[in-house]
């Protein structure tokens, strides 16, 4: 079932092709393809009793998703990429920090 977009179009005075001289509006009706909002998938996220206790919270558009740590849950498409992301953000931030500090370890071995 897809929705139709109504869509603006104006043309300009001089390719008007009457006497009236006025913009010509027109409807146009395009398909839309379902966004990321429409299509659900399931996530757990890691729970523990210290720093991942507590549930996440995920804007997208203006839109907030308060998601449950330890359980099996059904959210958007968009809202799955995100955490993902963040994770895998996190991941290459803990990557490069041990990168950082094997550097100033053999840089004070050196002196």
């Amino acid at each position: 079932m897809a929705a139709k977009k109504e869509t603006e179009v104006k043309a300009d005075v001089n390719d008007v092709k009457s006497n009236d001289k006025e913009p010509v509006t027109a409807s146009v009706s395009d398909p839309v393809t379902p966004s990321s909002t429409d299509v659900k998938v399931k996530i757990k996220l890691f729970k523990d009793n210290d720093k991942y206790k507590d549930d996440v919270v995920v804007g997208v558009n203006g839109k907030l998703y308060q998601i449950k740590r330890g359980v099996e849950v059904e959210v958007p498409l968009c809202v799955a990429e995100i955490i993902n992301n963040s994770i895998r953000q996190d991941e290459e931030t803990a990557r490069k920090i041990a990168e950082a500090v094997e550097k100033y370890k053999r840089k004070s071995e050196k002196i």
